[in-house]
């Protein structure tokens, strides 16, 4: 939040930034310059946004932010120079539910399309942006919504994971606030399976070398499940997973990113970075301890 000037009354801003592997709350040499900003109203709580080329326009085209809200707003907006202007706001809808999550990704049958996944607290629903008219070179004039499937979940829902899977496309994996995973891959849902080890939820990544998903347990570990694990089981409704690997931290985790930082490392090896509270890991896939680096300060949040 801000202050406008002459006034004492705060309103909210999206910036578009250059973002660092970690964000501190401390001084620093280096900083982040703002290049565009949008302000979308005090009572709005933004919580969360996307980018992609939500329109699938042709190349070369511009890449779109999506922002969703606790009150269900849902914002498209196309930044075009530095500076916010009426017409880099493309679409502006009320879902009528709140919006925890967004992710890119292509979740159609087809998986061609790049869509737009929302996640809601009890249901995961997959949109496609259209655009119509015009036609100039600053693309088409007026964007709708398009719901094209919506998928109801049976717990409350916590976040949301978009990965790709090498040779089967895109799916989505949702994580309920009881620990349990719904995985959906070609607008179809498979039945839910329940973490092991779970007591409250924390972050999901996904590993596309090893096609599992990764999270963190409440006793403090980094826990590997193979998405193959994801079969359904006649004699459970919700089976549990079996755990691949674990790897204890001593720390509650932040953030877990997959991504290729280490030097030396071959072209189809990748880091499994795990952001601690006072502790940076370097984890292989195979769940060895590659590198460790103590932190100086928290880290509220990172990307890689």
């Amino acid at each position: 939040a801000t202050r406008q000037h002459g006034t004492s009354r705060p309103h909210r801003t999206l910036s578009a930034r250059s973002y660092l592997c970690s964000l501190r709350p401390t001084m620093s040499l280096f900083r982040a310059k703002e290049w565009w900003s949008a302000s979308v109203g005090e009572a709005d709580e933004v919580i969360t946004a996307a980018v992609g080329n939500f329109d699938n326009e042709p190349e070369p085209a511009l890449l779109k932010l999506a922002t969703g809200s606790l009150s269900g707003k849902l914002r498209v907006y196309r930044p075009r120079q530095r500076g916010y202007s009426l017409e880099d706001l493309l679409l502006e809808a009320a879902l009528e539910l709140p919006v925890l999550q967004l992710a890119a990704g292509r979740l159609t049958a087809d998986s061609t399309k790049l869509t737009l996944a929302v996640l809601h607290p009890r249901a995961l629903s997959v949109y496609r942006l259209v655009g119509s008219g015009g036609g100039s070179d600053d693309g088409p004039s007026y964007h709708a919504l398009e719901c094209i499937f919506s998928h109801a979940l049976e717990r409350p829902s916590y976040n949301l994971l978009v990965g790709t899977a090498s040779g089967s496309g895109d799916f989505a994996c949702v994580q309920s606030m009881d620990g349990l995973l719904t995985l959906l891959e070609k607008e179809r849902a498979q039945p839910p399976c329940q973490l092991s080890k779970f007591l409250l939820p924390g972050p999901l990544t996904y590993c596309a070398n090893t096609d599992a998903l990764l999270t963190f347990n409440s006793q403090l570990e980094v826990d590997c499940y193979r998405r193959a694990h994801f079969a359904p089981s006649p004699a459970s409704t919700h089976p549990r997973l079996q755990v691949d690997w674990s790897v204890p931290v001593g720390e509650h985790v932040t953030a877990l990113l997959v991504a290729r930082l280490s030097r030396g490392m071959a072209a189809s090896q990748v880091d499994i970075v795990v952001v601690a509270e006072r502790l940076l890991l370097y984890i292989k896939e195979n769940g060895s301890i590659r590198n460790q680096k103590r932190l100086h300060y928290s880290p509220c949040c990172a990307a890689a």
